[in-house]
């Protein structure tokens, strides 16, 4: 009885001295980054990283145990790891950031313990998280002959957010277009808003001479030619011919 006390207490020594040389000289799994986290992250974002901790012992099977202490935002979203691993097998640990919503500097580590045994391997985790930018595009506004258009000058502007044109054209001319990259988008009008912008653009303005109508009529005992409404660009000019019927004389040209 005391010769098999003796036997189960070697056997309890040799093993702890095993496990304790294996932990002294040569640690028994290895953490490698399979999917690691972006060395820079913007606030509010989520993303993930993989690692795979591999048994690296030759001959002893492990339990992968997580010692990890995150700090807020950071935690295992899954893991394969847990359950007894056979030398050069691997289990899968995939942790979830969720960015703060203000710009720090996150430093901390996964620590994985390799059991039965006093071997923990740690991996280091840096992430810097600054402030989001918004990317910001150019819209250039180009006035057509015989107006301007304000802003006159390239605008920058966030993505997604908006612009508004005013076209003034000259004397005796009228907003014709406004142009899109080059496509017409809106008939007239002196205003002209381009709404979520998410690419740069270009928005031109053009301009038309004004057009009159002037409408010939004739009194009694005479004829007017042309007889028919005509059409007349600004400061133009038109003649009309007046014939009299037998007997009477033109009196007077009247305007309006």
């Amino acid at each position: 009885m005391r010769f098999q006390k003796w036997i189960s207490a070697s056997l309890l020594f040799f093993t702890s001295l095993f496990l304790f040389c294996s932990t002294a000289f040569a640690h028994m799994i290895l953490i490698t980054a399979t999917s690691p986290f972006p060395i820079q992250l913007n606030t509010s974002s989520v993303t993930n990283a993989t690692f795979t901790v591999t048994n690296i012992a030759s001959q002893i099977p492990i339990t992968v145990i997580d010692q990890s202490q995150f700090p807020a935002g950071l935690s295992i979203k899954n893991t394969t790891c847990g359950s007894l691993i056979a030398p050069h097998q691997s289990c899968i640990i995939t942790l979830q950031l969720q960015a703060p919503a203000q710009p720090v500097l996150i430093s901390t580590e996964l620590r994985e313990k390799a059991s039965p045994s006093a071997d923990g391997v740690q991996f280091p985790i840096i992430i810097n998280v600054v402030a989001a930018t918004v990317p910001q595009l150019t819209v250039t506004p180009i006035a057509g002959t015989n107006g301007t258009i304000s802003p006159s000058s390239k605008q920058l502007v966030n993505k997604g957010g908006n612009l508004t044109f005013s076209a003034t054209p000259n004397a005796g001319y009228k907003i014709n277009q406004w142009l899109l990259d080059g496509s017409a988008v809106q008939t007239g009008g002196a205003n002209y808003t381009l709404s979520n912008i998410t690419v740069s653009h270009t928005v031109q303005a053009t301009f038309a001479v004004n057009q009159y109508t002037v409408t010939p009529s004739a009194g009694s005992n005479g004829t007017i030619s042309p007889n028919t409404p005509q059409t007349v660009v600004n400061q133009g000019a038109l003649t009309f011919n007046a014939t009299p019927t037998t007997g009477y004389s033109v009196n007077q040209w009247l305007v309006d």
